[in-house]
């Protein structure tokens, strides 16, 4: 078989899975690297994998296109990567982890990476496991008198409170339980078809309904109808998807054994195995039907109900524990939740160095070229995504600045979570009895701290914190108008107090789990080691960093290596046009090269990006034509990488500096689709005086600004980017014309 392409299944209509390389050289994708210290200890530290003849293989039945972006945003934290290559390389893998450290997450990332429609997902928890094979489950056609009577009861209020209590215990358990019956004040309706797709036991199902019955006094003629439907190991079978088993040690023990000989043809020991499913007939399961099955479980510790899998299961599959966060995992997660790519990991996979600090700690990476990495990330975010929420794309101009937070917030929760676990190393050390007692006091335990509840709790920054007035300062209240009122929405943009709105949530969270109330901590050594972890931590106090994700209070500029490289090439080429000329100033580079940033192109066919531009043509100037169609042409190769629409990732390709040297200095600069703000900072005179009059501008009709010299005096004239030429008198010796 080809190692670039692998079919599924050897049956007719199967999806083919190609092999989809993960860690090339221009793409390339982190790993965790084993090494030896001096003292011959085993060390883990992050890698990168980066091969065009021996990376990772994603065996897909998508396009590599789709899929590469969605895995750079989605990203498995850098102690998952392990666990990440082994689901790549084995087809039967176990994950087991302590809550909450994101074991569905990967399973489920895999699978949707796999296949268009994802993983076929089954919950193991309490069932018996030849459930996988086939289900009895509730079937709504043959109960039609029944679900009848029910509704009727239910609309009209004459279901009993009894029958009310026993269909609410019809429940959908996923992350979090929810009843099949919906009640809004007086109205109930029940989710048949819910029930019906649930997997909730026969059992269970028949239980509930005879009772309701009996409750209602309703006659015994009423027949509760069921119907045996494949299980998700055989849809898995036949649809060809990846299988992902949440909560496999949870299983009802024992009921395992007639899946020996299945997992035997998964991982390949025998080609074939024909199953009998009770009334759907025989199913006859070859290798490679199912690409892939992952299961996931707590560890034994984590309750009664949790038992370990078999001697003979666990010499067929590939075992592997996603480990507790460490400070690289809270970081990448962070980032990941802030910005919906995890910058901090990603920074690495850049071209860069290692800079020193005055501890080992300190050591930080530095990102060789910024404004590459800034579209890197724009890159990943968007492509392939309707939209990308605002706050997002402003946050990944500002990425040093999420890395800075993301890291201190990473150390202080990574430490903030070994004081909330009894168990942890820290909590074992000398002088730390106290806080232990606290923590783990019999019948009131403080909640642990995981990547769940944390990224809960950030996630309310994302959003505008409601602004409390104290009482004795509310004024005008009257509350003997009723209407709904009118609320006037902020124009203060959602990031301008990001910061402030972060620390806000420490804050709350610091006195949530140390009890603080007005008559004071019921926790109070924690509180105390808590605040001292977050202030070292350069999260709380004035000088925080989270203050860098206040964003309205920074000026929005183009990297330095931008400007610098395009103003020394500009100035170079007009001082070669126009010896006179001083030349332009940083601040107008910088303000054209951020207008370039946030502005779309205008394509024309599949080749060329059109616009109209001041004209480098001095012939033209001289004829008072100060305005030229310019089409820059992009090789069809390069269009397929940058997808042909986004100017983002056509300047990824021809980036300003570029285009300059490519002689279109007036073209580049002229590009119509800028801003008030460019315009605003170009509108000036060399020596950086307002001219007279002002420039003009709107910002639904784009405009360029002329600038042209005399020997004597000085002129501005706004011309419009559309063929629209100055009818003013042209000066006696133009020196240049510059946006």
């Amino acid at each position: 078989m080809s190692q670039k392409t692998k079919e599924a299944s050897a049956h007719t209509g199967a999806p083919v899975y190609k092999a989809l390389p993960l860690g090339t050289k221009s793409h390339p994708w982190p790993t965790m690297k084993r090494d030896v210290d001096a003292d011959g200890v085993r060390t883990f530290g992050l890698g990168v994998i980066q091969s065009d003849t021996d990376p990772l293989w994603l065996h897909s039945a998508r396009k590599y296109a789709d899929v590469l972006p969605e895995l750079l945003r989605s990203m498995p934290a850098p102690g998952m990567l392990e666990a990440f290559e082994a689901i790549l390389n084995n087809p039967l893998v176990y994950l087991e982890s302590d809550p909450a450290y994101g074991k569905s997450f990967l399973a489920n990332l895999v699978g949707n990476a796999m296949h268009p429609e994802g993983a076929v997902i089954a919950d193991a928890g309490g069932k018996n496991m030849e459930s996988l094979l086939f289900e009895t489950v509730f079937d709504s056609n043959a109960n039609s008198d029944l679900i009848d009577r029910i509704n009727s009861a239910l609309k009209d209020g004459t279901l009993t409170q009894p029958s009310l209590n026993a269909l609410r215990e019809l429940k959908v358990m996923g992350s979090e339980s929810k009843s099949l019956l919906s009640e809004e004040g007086d109205k109930k309706v029940f989710d048949w078809n819910g029930l019906k797709n649930s997997g909730i036991t026969r059992e269970k199902v028949d239980s509930v309904l005879t009772s309701v019955q009996k409750y209602q006094e309703w006659n015994g003629g009423l027949r509760i109808g069921f119907k045996d439907v494949d299980g998700p190991l055989i849809r898995a079978a036949k649809e060809h998807r990846p299988l992902v088993i949440d909560e496999f040690a949870r299983r009802k023990p024992g009921t395992e054994a007639a899946l020996q000989q299945v997992w035997q043809v998964i991982n390949g020991e025998i080609n074939s195995l024909t199953i009998p499913l009770g009334n759907l007939g025989d199913f006859t399961l070859h290798h490679g039907d199912i690409p892939k099955v992952i299961m996931t479980s707590n560890k034994p510790k984590d309750g009664m109900d949790v038992y370990p899998i078999s001697d003979s299961l666990e010499s067929r599959l590939v075992k592997k524990e996603i480990p507790a966060f460490s400070e690289e995992d809270w970081a990448h997660r962070i980032s990941q939740l802030l910005t919906g790519v995890p910058v901090t990991t990603l920074a690495r996979l850049e071209k860069g160095h290692m800079t020193s600090g005055p501890n080992p700690e300190d050591a930080k990476w530095e990102v060789a070229d910024h404004a590459k990495f800034r579209r890197n990330l724009e890159s990943i975010r968007s492509t392939g995504v309707v939209a990308v929420p605002p706050l997002q794309t402003k946050l990944l101009e500002h990425w040093p600045e999420v890395i800075a937070v993301s890291n201190a917030l990473a150390k202080a929760y990574h430490k903030s979570a070994a004081l909330l676990d009894p168990e942890s190393v820290e909590m074992q050390q000398p002088g730390m009895q106290a806080i232990r007692q606290e923590v783990d006091k019999p019948g009131d335990k403080a909640q642990k701290l995981t990547p769940r509840t944390t990224l809960r709790t950030l996630k309310q920054a994302i959003q505008r914190m409601a602004q409390s007035v104290p009482a004795t300062q509310t004024q005008g209240a009257d509350f003997s108008d009723w209407n709904e009122p009118m609320i006037a929405p902020s124009k203060e943009p959602i990031e301008a107090k990001m910061g402030n709105r972060l620390k806000e949530l420490v804050e709350h969270w610091i006195d949530d789990v140390a009890g603080v109330t007005v008559d004071g901590a019921k926790r109070p050594k924690l509180y105390e080691q808590l605040k001292t972890v977050w202030e070292e931590a350069g999260i709380l106090g004035n000088d925080s960093v989270l203050n860098g994700l206040n964003i309205s209070d920074h000026k929005i500029e183009a990297t330095s290596e931008d400007a610098r490289k395009a103003h020394g090439i500009i100035n170079t080429l007009l001082k070669t046009k126009y010896p006179d000329f001083d030349g332009v100033s940083m601040q107008e580079v910088e303000a054209f090269l951020t207008s370039l940033k946030v502005r779309p192109p205008l394509p024309i066919g599949e080749e060329h990006v059109q616009a109209y531009v001041l004209t480098s043509d001095s012939a033209k100037v001289a004829s008072a034509q100060f305005t030229e169609k310019v089409a820059v042409a992009s090789r069809p190769q390069d269009l397929a990488k940058s997808g042909g629409a986004s100017f983002r990732d056509f300047l990824a390709l021809h980036p300003p500096e570029k285009l300059v040297e490519q002689d279109k200095v007036i073209s580049t600069l002229g590009l119509p689709y800028v801003g008030k703000e460019l315009l605003q900072a170009i509108a000036k005179l060399p020596d950086g005086t307002a001219p007279t009059p002002a420039a003009s501008y709107a910002d639904s009709s784009p405009f360029v600004i002329t600038t042209t010299l005399h020997d004597h005096e000085m002129q501005q004239s706004a011309v419009g980017c559309l063929p629209t030429y100055s009818a003013y008198q042209l000066p006696p010796r133009p020196l240049t014309a510059f946006v």
